[in-house]
């Protein structure tokens, strides 16, 4: 393998792989890794024909590069950071083998150095030999002892490469068993990105085509597991629509220009950006690569001229030169294009204004918000460890944590603050990353926390599968609601266990806009001041994930519960009930929601039931403004010492069809006015809705407080209730705060969750009315038979049948 490529391909290693001098590495340090490196190269001089010696220093922790015109200087003569530099190898331009050209910004203006050094094996690992595949004529073999002469070192191993023999000796027969098990796995293994890119061009014939044959790398090359395929495009092969077709299926282009031809490097903006332009979605662009290749003819270098071109055109991700014929950068251009498409830099960086896009800012923003998980606007090393598991499976040292906080720090104020990061500094980090080149790093993150390309949660992530058959229901469970009492903590500051107006504000900040409207207040409880206390704060939820599963999904996805507990997906913190059906069958339920649908006629006092329940009296009542009032109230209340949700929701007169406006309820409850005589009679007509139904119901005599009127129905509602085998009617008044009061709610809970025991216990009473009847009866008819004479006529028993 020649020097120079050797030299190529240990930059992309260090710069890629290894991740040296970029501050973000966990790659063991080597020795050319020190906080400096300080180096002598030999930098062409203004003339352009001498070579001068200049000492070079690379400085890790500052990220800069700086070079001295005399070894003893204390000033450097230029400063160069890493953000706004890029290198090539260059042997041909500069006539030696170890040749590096180095451009970088500054200010607008691009600048060139073209150094060299006298020796490659600063760049090259001791002892390091660079192993191909099967396909390339690699090979590995073993030898027996005695065959290289006597020496302990009996075992032996034979490397063989296309270009020489490498001999390797091994103390022991298990040594050599082992190395030649990992050698063989090794040159086994299929082929790279680069392989294939340069085994398709090393097979090039004396007369280039117009056009090549399709290449695809599988998928199982790169780490994404994503498969390439590479299409070529020829003019004089192909038409305009065959053109427009490749180019509306591709997800990156790469425009290959001559660095020798003028024409073609101006064709690139003349022509082709805008023809790519118009033929593909201008509201999901095809990132584009600048490829000037016969970079192997002397005196030509178009890197100026790309990157003004990349500057005024967004959708251009990089710019690189390459020689097709000395196969320079082969594998860096495939290696962008994979990147540009895996790795995006438009939606996250705008060259003009040299910062993060806005999307991408708000993004970040609420990553860091999600992260901060007390919530004082600084990631402590705690939180920064659990971020980086979080995201790359591995916490960072304590050193690297403070270099990273020492790189923010001396770039920019108030980033660091109390040994933490605040969210500037973690903003200009990830900054710091995209102008590096580092953009896997931050879509790494983003896309950890739910992002996809347009920069805008993926709807997989907002809403995950989740089956819910028709006759169950949806509740959060144990650690839904732990994660939620967590984020309440956060930001309940004051720790009064109620959310001000404030409070809430922050803890939906890390949503597109505010789930909860002003009728919330009036659904759950409140403090005197009208906030969210802890409590209604969890009913909130419940009713949420009961009747709005789809949105619950969503907003735990906002919140970043999958994220932070470590789930799947939000489903999990769902729990999906079994058919209530099985509920009666088994006679027990597992369920801790149940849903009580509360009719009447107007003014028969359904929205005083309703907020009587959350403690309000008719005063406070009335202080609500109409558009604020709510259809539900949900609070707790407690059966035999289990904690459930009752969930009431007020009907309107006409609503008495449910099978599709509303799920299935638990249980009806039918109110009216004891001072309406004509209230009680819209009560009866909506129990003939539910009398196929099964449904439990209970009546409530509202507003008990005031003077009873006989209900102008039929029957009475005490002999309805007889009639129906319900329970008697409740007497309720808003009124009055009692014990009784609060106690109705929870017989409205129990019948729900035991209806089978309330219709039992119904007909129990029914039956023990009958049986005491029927002895009477016999009775009667006994004592008649002793009593009275035979010719007794049956009037006359019946007579007496009644007079008993």
């Amino acid at each position: 393998m020649p020097l120079s490529s050797v030299l190529r391909d240990q930059w992309i290693r260090a710069k890629y792989e290894r991740r040296e001098f970029t501050g973000e590495s966990d790659h063991p340090q080597r020795e050319y890794d020190s906080d400096i490196l300080e180096s002598i190269l030999w930098k062409k001089g203004k003339d352009k024909k001498a070579f001068l010696k200049r000492t070079f220093q690379l400085s890790r922790k500052e990220f800069t590069l700086r070079y001295f015109v005399r070894e003893d200087s204390k000033v450097p003569k230029a400063v160069i950071y890493m953000k706004d530099l890029n290198v090539a190898f260059q042997p041909e331009k500069i006539g030696h083998n170890h040749g590096l050209q180095i451009f970088y910004l500054q200010g607008e203006h691009t600048r060139n150095l073209f150094v060299y050094h006298e020796s490659g094996k600063d760049a090259t690992e001791r002892g390091a030999i660079f192993i191909g595949t099967e396909n390339h004529s690699y090979s590995v073999t073993g030898f027996s002892p005695g065959k290289r002469g006597p020496s302990r070192w009996n075992w032996g191993i034979t490397m063989r490469t296309p270009v020489r023999e490498f001999i390797f000796l091994c103390e022991h027969e298990q040594d050599q068993q082992e190395w030649l098990e990992a050698l063989r796995e090794v040159i086994s293994r299929p082929m790279t990105r680069q392989d294939y890119a340069t085994r398709y061009i090393k097979q090039r014939i004396t007369e280039v085509p117009y056009r090549a044959e399709e290449i695809t790398i599988p998928a199982d090359v790169i780490p994404e597991r994503v498969p390439t395929l590479i299409v070529d495009y020829s003019e004089a092969e192909q038409t305009d629509e065959q053109l427009f077709q490749e180019i509306s299926k591709a997800n990156v282009i790469c425009i290959v220009y001559s660095v020798s031809d003028k024409r073609s490097i101006e064709k690139v903006t003349s022509y082709w950006i805008p023809l790519i332009t118009v033929h593909t979605d201008k509201y999901n662009r095809v990132p584009l690569i600048l490829v000037g290749n016969k970079s192997d003819l002397p005196g030509n270098c178009s890197m100026e001229t790309s990157l003004a071109i990349m500057n005024q055109h967004r959708d251009i991700e990089t710019c690189v030169e390459c020689s097709a014929k000395n196969l320079k950068n082969i594998s860096e251009l495939f290696f962008y294009a994979q990147k540009a498409v895996l790795h995006p830099s438009g939606p996250l960086y705008c060259p003009k204004k040299k910062y993060m896009t806005s999307l991408c800012v708000q993004a970040l923003t609420r990553i860091f918000k999600v992260s901060d998980l007390d919530n004082d606007g600084i990631l402590n090393d705690d939180q920064l460890n659990s971020f980086q598991r979080t995201c790359f499976n591995s916490p960072l040292s304590p050193k690297a944590l403070d270099d990273m906080k020492n790189v923010v720090r001396r770039n920019i104020r108030d980033a660091v603050l109390g040994d933490g990061l605040t969210l500037k500094g973690f903003l200009f980090l990830n900054m710091l990353f995209i102008q590096r080149g580092r953009h896997e790093t931050t879509w790494t993150i983003l896309r950890r926390f739910g992002y996809e390309d347009d920069l805008g949660l993926h709807r997989d992530y907002l809403l995950p599968e989740l089956k819910v058959p028709p006759d169950a229901t949806t509740e959060l469970n144990h650690d839904a609601y732990l994660f939620l009492q967590g984020i309440f903590d956060k930001h309940d500051k004051d720790h009064d266990s109620a959310l001000s107006p404030e409070e809430l504000k922050d803890l939906f900040s890390v949503f597109p806009y505010i789930p909860w409207g002003p009728d919330v207040s009036n659904t759950v409880c409140t403090n005197d001041r009208g906030w969210i206390t802890y409590q209604g704060y969890l009913s909130q939820w419940t009713l949420t994930a009961y009747l709005d599963v789809d949105g619950c999904l969503e907003s735990l996805g906002y919140l970043g519960y999958s994220i932070l507990f470590a789930q799947e997906s939000q489903a999990a913190g769902i729990t999906v009930t079994r058919d209530k059906k099985i509920d009666i069958k088994k006679r027990q339920t597992q369920r801790s929601v149940f849903l009580c649908n509360v009719f009447g006629d107007f003014q028969s006092g359904k929205s005083g039931f309703l907020q009587a329940f959350l403690g309000r009296n008719l005063r406070s009542q009335r202080k609500i403004p109409k558009e604020h009032r709510s259809d539900y109230a949900i609070s707790t209340t407690y059966v035999y010492g289990q904690e459930k949700y009752l969930l009431l929701h007020k009907m309107f007169p006409g609503d008495c069809d449910l099978s599709d406006a509303y799920p299935a309820c638990d249980i009806v409850c039918l109110l009216y006015d004891v001072g309406n005589p004509f209230s009680f009679k819209y009560c009866a007509k909506v129990y003939q809705q539910y009398l196929d139904s099964k449904t439990p119901c209970m009546i409530i005599a509202t507003k008990s407080d005031l003077p009873v009127v006989r209900q102008l129905y039929s029957c009475t509602p005490m002999e309805f209730c007889r009639k129906h085998k319900m329970p008697p009617p409740q007497f309720f008044s808003c009124n009055t705060v009692t014990p009784r009061r609060q106690a109705i709610y929870t017989k409205l809970v129990t019948v729900a969750m035991y209806p089978y025991v309330s219709q039992a216990k119904w007909n129990n009473f029914c039956l023990c009315a009958s049986v005491g009847a029927a002895v009477l009866a016999v009775l009667g008819f006994a004592l008649h038979r002793v009593l009275v004479k035979p010719w007794c006529s049956s009037a006359g028993l019946l007579s007496g049948h009644r007079s008993l």
